[in-house]
């Protein structure tokens, strides 16, 4: 064994011919460790049942030549040393060759698939919104599609392949501006009757505090809050009262902690309004409403508030200040617009 060569290694005076010498340094001593050093790795190599990302990890080789280099340190005949590490890491590459073999014919494996469908612009026009409403006068862009769809193949080592496009079912038209998709259906319209506080000092001091909440015909649309006196609006050609365009002027709906009854919309901008010039009041003034009496909830009218002035910063942000300047009215609306297409 390995204890007898080196003990007549130590017993040699001399070694006359090299041929001796490789045979009992390299073929007897440094050559039967690489081999055990060999057969305990192969029994570290992992046996695969599935793609391992972490397989590196698990790679025995340099452990193994370390092994080697610290039991064979002091044998003096560097170039012997040499070659049977040299042997060793050879059949050491040989075996986890294979093992990455396996590997990667696991990891070139399918993990999932997912379709991917996109739209190709083909036809565009501009079509108006129409109507009497407040917003009658915007263009949306109207595009016809092509769509197509793709297949997306992951395999379990992470590369990603992509089949053709392929055409899907007929052309589509759809509404470019996203904030006016189901416009008549998803932005939602409420008009009932609201007490509304009044912003003059001076006919709160009059009345003796009676006149601080007057009765309002009030109706929530089309990113708008527009109110006016029943008694005094009768005709289609009249001005509302005041009213609120959320397109123009930024807004918060907030409920009055300590009153059921109570719900205020002020401006979310520091600055205050933007535009102030169709209600009275100021550009910080804050509007406050009473549901008492009225035919809707304090919860459904602050629900269709919120959902306006939701649709209005996201119609803003699409259509552009040029457009809203010049498709979107800042004045003060009429009856028949504030009153048509109301979903009572």
């Amino acid at each position: 064994g390995e204890k007898v060569v080196v003990k007549e290694m130590q017993s040699m005076s001399e070694v006359s011919f090299p041929s001796m010498s490789r045979c009992v340094v390299l073929d007897g001593f440094l050559r039967p460790i690489a081999k055990r050093l060999l057969a305990d790795a192969l029994q570290m190599l992992p046996g695969l049942c599935d793609y391992d990302e972490r397989l590196a990890e698990r790679d025995p080789r340099a452990a193994t030549l370390a092994s080697y280099d610290r039991q064979v340190a002091h044998i003096v005949d560097k170039a012997m040393v040499t070659e049977a590490r040299r042997d060793l890491e050879g059949w050491l590459n040989s075996e986890w060759a294979k093992v990455l073999q396996i590997n990667d014919a696991l990891g070139g494996q399918t993990r999932d698939t997912c379709t991917e469908t996109q739209e190709i612009p083909t036809l565009s026009s501009r079509i108006p919104l129409g109507g009497r409403g407040l917003l009658a006068k915007v263009t949306l862009l109207q595009q016809t599609v092509r769509l197509e769809t793709r297949t997306k193949i992951t395999k379990k080592n992470g590369a990603v392949s992509y089949t053709e496009w392929e055409p899907s079912g007929a052309p589509a038209q759809r509404i470019v501006e996203s904030a006016f998709h189901n416009f008549s259906t998803a932005v939602p319209s409420l008009m009932g009757t609201l007490l509304k506080k009044s912003p003059s000092i001076l006919k709160t001091v009059v009345t003796f505090g009676a006149g601080v909440f007057q009765e309002r015909m009030c109706v929530v649309k089309e990113g708008h809050i527009l109110w006016w006196d029943r008694e005094k609006t009768t005709r289609d050609d009249q001005e509302v009262s005041g009213a609120i365009n959320f397109l123009i002027n930024k807004a918060v709906c907030e409920v009055d902690a300590e009153s059921p009854n109570l719900f205020v919309i002020k401006p979310s901008e520091s600055a205050g309004w933007s535009d102030s010039a169709s209600f009275s009041g100021g550009a910080r003034r804050e509007l406050i409403f009473n549901v008492s009496g009225s035919q809707y909830t304090r919860e459904q009218w602050v629900a269709a508030v919120r959902r306006n002035i939701e649709f209005a910063n996201l119609a803003a942000e699409q259509l552009g200040a040029e457009r809203l300047h010049s498709e979107v009215c800042a004045g003060i609306p009429l009856l028949c617009q504030a009153t048509s297409n109301v979903r009572r």
